[in-house]
């Protein structure tokens, strides 16, 4: 499996389960984006809910870059660990802020290295990184905040471009 790493908020090695991949042009393709204190497992699940499989679709699961103790509570004892969440509420804006644009950078790479994708589905948190890295390229004012993230100094962000 292909993984990518970073270092916020401490060494994690991100994920990605790719599953089916038989024949790219004649299935179609989702990313499919973790929710908040969640992992793939719980994502693979979510979509069987829904019936897309991976007998039908070839998924693609990424989950968020921090690493959370425990998972959501309507999951406990359902899957194990490790469980990821896509963005940082411990309080403080500038987390918040930082913790959104490095989950976009995120999804834009993989979407980049990995893609084109057919689709992308997000539960609770990795549903709204969904739509805002959906609607990236017409969004300037994100673009320009994006920009001036990745030019700004912040640790490890020659590993987001």
């Amino acid at each position: 499996l292909p993984s990518i790493s970073t270092t916020k908020p401490k060494q994690l090695e991100i994920s990605i389960t790719m599953s089916g991949f038989e024949d790219p042009s004649n299935r179609i393709r989702i990313l499919a984006l973790c929710g908040a204190k969640s992992n793939s497992e719980i994502t693979k699940l979510q979509l069987e809910n829904l019936r897309i499989t991976e007998e039908k679709y070839d998924i693609f699961y990424l989950h968020g870059l921090i690493e959370d103790v425990d998972p959501a509570p309507d999951v406990v004892g359902i899957v194990r660990g490790p469980f990821y969440s896509w963005l940082d509420v411990s309080g403080k804006g500038e987390n918040l802020n930082e913790s959104i644009l490095r989950s976009i950078s995120l999804v834009m790479r993989v979407v980049e290295d990995y893609g084109p994708f057919d689709g992308i589905y997000g539960f609770s948190h990795g549903g709204f990184i969904a739509s805002l890295a959906a609607g990236f390229a017409d969004d300037d004012i994100l673009q320009e905040t994006h920009k001036s993230f990745l030019t700004s100094g912040f640790e490890d962000d020659d590993k987001l471009q």
